[in-house]
């Protein structure tokens, strides 16, 4: 107001001042903030934020579904007000350690959901900086890994139940690759017993060949064929019978083996089996032969052998010589033919 003489009023002095920039920023400020807040509402996951206190300034509705309080029951309170106090402590250690240190954060953790359980997640967490890049509080996002977990574990079992089995079988097993190098990701103790090579032949790639074939000849002889029967993708070529394990000085013993490949990969189940008492016994059994054929051939008169349909299996050499006739000749025929 403007007086004059004995105060009386003459009129007002009116002061204008431009406000439309402030309006407009304080119009897009809200504007972003809709903004921003409809983005948070549009994703899936739980996702809150907090102020340097610690204490919950918002979050989208994911996250009020997660943990089974409202916007309102959240906005305020602390970790320490919405989890349990072992959970809550983990909680704000991560969070002095972010505050204190302005970056992002990944941590695995527990979290207790709308149902009272108990759900592992992944916390994702950044800090929140003003325009000047001072810190105004953490933002966070919840990463459930519950299913995740649940289906690790499964496998976990799976893979102790199906290795525990495989320990104890009694031939080798090892599962390894072929192409371009032979490398080994298991083996049981029988699989080392029955090549009689120690660990650190499958230690390292393409080593197994010189632990197990001594001699270099037979070793390039055995490595190229196993190989190219590898190579050949055909399961009836992947079969070695009677290979011997032959060590300078010590008893040579016997293996079959046989490779199975893995499908969609390049790796191969290995096999192995100790036939050294079989091959010892046929090598026993073939002596016998030829000594009771030499003792048969031996006496003059005529011996032959038949089965019980009356075909011959063999005569002596006496009976051979009688009928003028081969053992090929002979053999599978009807005793009564000749």
């Amino acid at each position: 107001p403007m007086y004059h003489g004995d105060h009386i009023l003459s009129g007002y002095l009116v002061h204008v001042i431009d406000v439309t920039e402030e309006v407009l920023a304080h119009d897009q400020l809200i504007t972003q903030k809709l903004f921003l807040d409809r983005l948070l509402e549009t994703i899936p996951s739980p996702v809150f934020y907090k102020d340097k206190k610690g204490r919950y300034t918002g979050c989208n509705h994911a996250f009020e579904e997660y943990i089974g309080r409202t916007k309102e029951e959240i906005v305020g309170k602390t970790v320490y007000d919405i989890a349990p106090t072992e959970l809550a402590d983990i909680y704000r250690a991560k969070d002095k350690e972010l505050l204190e240190t302005p970056k992002t954060q990944s941590y695995e953790s527990r979290v207790r959901y709308a149902d009272g359980s108990l759900h592992d997640v992944i916390f994702k967490n950044a800090t929140l900086l003003d325009q000047n890049g001072e810190i105004q509080g953490i933002i966070g996002m919840l990463i459930d890994i519950t299913e995740r977990k649940r289906i690790e574990e499964e496998i976990k079992n799976k893979e102790i139940y199906i290795r525990t089995i495989l320990d104890n079988l009694p031939i080798g097993v090892a599962v390894n690759s072929v192409s371009p190098t032979v490398e080994f990701s298991y083996y049981n103790a029988n699989f080392l017993r029955f090549y009689r090579i120690p660990p650190e032949a499958l230690a390292k790639p393409d080593v197994v060949w010189d632990y197990i074939y001594e001699d270099p000849e037979f070793r390039k002889r055995i490595r190229e064929r196993v190989l190219a029967d590898c190579a050949s993708g055909d399961p009836s070529r992947m079969h070695w019978e009677d290979v011997p394990i032959i060590r300078k000085g010590e008893k040579t013993t016997y293996i079959s083996a046989m490779n199975i490949p893995v499908p969609m990969s390049n790796l191969m189940i290995s096999t192995v089996w100790d036939v050294t008492d079989r091959k010892k016994a046929e090598d026993e059994l073939r002596a016998a032969n030829r000594l009771l054929e030499g003792m048969l051939d031996g006496i003059p008169d005529i011996i032959g052998i038949q089965k019980p349909d009356h075909t011959i299996i063999r005569y002596n050499q006496a009976g051979y010589d009688a009928l003028g006739l081969t053992p090929e000749q002979v053999y599978g025929k009807p005793c009564y033919s000749f």
